[in-house]
């Protein structure tokens, strides 16, 4: 498999020669199935095979190591003197693709269980918060998607404001929320006030704030259509109207009604509605 990338003897017997040798068929077999170019795959191969070196140079294995040596190895490069590898990476690519190539090769082997993955590091949240979720499932049924998006809001709070809920007065919530508002759109800016109201009522309802204080969180305003534009400009208007063709009935109809909505100020439902009797026509003598 591996000579399916590159079949030069020197680049062979150097791939061959480094600890990562056993694993190297599998990793660009890995790589082909994942969708990668077979140029790309011959850039990350020395990569894999450069890192299994340098470990070694460190006397350790690919299985002693931790997250740091990758960053360690990417550092490596500004003073690389190994044999062969950095003159090759100039050749094949830069050092960016080798450090690529390192860190997908890591990861084939966590995947095949050469290495043992991490274990992930869950932060714990603040227990203020999961107190409010737990609370708002038990009495106002709140679905967890609705929590998650709460919740990051109330972290912030927290961040910004502290965890001392007694300490929470109208100007600091108020403040929280307008100062928050111009940074995003008027709908995240409705979850902010709305996420903040609902976790203010709750530390009401546990007496850990006074009462009437969610009162305090600014409302934001908005009004349906409010984005649209109030008229067409009048340049526009004449594109519409000279896009109808008045030498045929179709058109000569459509530019009648645009005329009577434009011109005239009907509405769409009076147009509608219009008929012959309606219309005052002059009469011939």
């Amino acid at each position: 498999m591996l000579s399916t990338v590159c079949s030069h003897p020197r680049w062979l017997s150097q791939m061959k020669s480094t600890p990562a040798s056993p694993f190297l068929d599998g990793f660009v077999a890995e790589l082909m199935g994942a969708g990668y170019r077979t140029r790309t795959i011959r850039m990350f191969v020395p990569g894999a095979g450069h890192f299994s070196s340098w470990l070694r140079s460190r006397e350790q294995s690919l299985t002693e190591h931790d997250a740091s040596e990758l960053q360690r190895f990417k550092q490596h490069f500004a003073s690389c003197r190994c044999a062969g590898f950095w003159r090759r990476s100039r050749h094949h690519g830069s050092s960016r693709h080798y450090c690529r190539g390192a860190e997908l090769f890591l990861r084939y082997l966590q995947d095949i269980g050469v290495i043992a993955r991490p274990a992930p590091s869950f932060p714990q949240p603040a227990p203020l918060l999961s107190d409010f979720c737990r609370w708002m499932r038990q009495h106002r049924g709140v679905k967890a998607q609705t929590l998650k998006v709460y919740g990051r809001v109330i972290l912030d709070v927290l961040r910004s404001l502290g965890d001392d809920p007694s300490q929470y007065d109208a100007c600091r919530l108020r403040a929280f929320v307008l100062e928050r508002a111009p940074r995003c759109g008027q709908s995240k800016a409705k979850n902010v006030a709305t996420a903040l109201r609902a976790f203010v009522r709750y530390l009401i309802a546990q007496d850990r704030c006074p009462e009437g204080l969610d009162a305090a969180i600014p409302i934001i305003a908005g009004w349906k259509l409010a984005s649209l534009p109030r008229y067409l400009p009048a340049a526009d208007v004449e594109r519409v109207l000279a896009s109808c063709d008045p030498t045929t009935a179709i058109g000569a109809r459509d530019r009648a009604i645009l005329l009577l909505l434009c011109r005239l100020g009907l509405r769409a439902g009076d147009v509608t509605h219009l008929h012959w009797r309606d219309i005052d026509l002059p009469c011939r003598s």
